[in-house]
């Protein structure tokens, strides 16, 4: 059943996080420091993948990425200084990899222990299970937002 369960979000994140990047690859320089949905369009592309983060990582390891602070990541601020797409989709590749190396890592006791980022963060017992199901979820709202943001512009959407 592990086995089963790692496949499929696997699968999912797959699915999810290619749409995160077609909508880097595919989103004009009109649209890409635009806010959209409250925030900047690169800037939910960015903090949808370094959120990898805080399903992989351990309390106080450094972040897999730094190319700007948490607070743009968390969306707490904007960011003044615009990345490329080359940079953004190098974050998602960078992140991408961690994630899977977490991934390959887990076992029905792993899945089932405690997530200590995500119980922070939460204020509640969340187990790494939880957090990959957190994990693909969020992604998917945000693959929703990028969706709305194209149909918005008049491009057609993502999905």
């Amino acid at each position: 059943m592990t086995d089963l369960a790692l496949r499929a979000f696997k699968d999912s994140f797959d699915s999810t996080y290619g749409y995160l990047e077609k909508a880097v690859e595919l989103c004009p320089d009109t649209l890409w420091a635009k806010k959209t949905g409250g925030f900047l369009f690169w800037q939910q592309l960015y903090h949808i993948f370094t959120l990898i983060d805080f399903t992989i990582l351990e309390p106080n390891d450094p972040p897999t990425q730094s190319l700007y602070p948490i607070e743009v990541a968390r969306l707490l601020r904007d960011e003044p200084k615009t990345p490329t797409k080359a940079e953004i989709l190098a974050v998602a590749a960078t992140m991408k990899k961690a994630f899977y190396a977490w991934l390959s890592t887990m076992t029905a006791e792993k899945l089932a222990a405690r997530n200590e980022l995500r119980s922070q963060r939460f204020g509640r017992e969340i187990s790494n299970f939880h957090a990959l199901i957190l994990l693909v979820g969020h992604g998917q709202f945000h693959v929703g937002e990028c969706d709305a943001a194209f149909r918005d512009h008049g491009l057609g959407g993502l999905v």
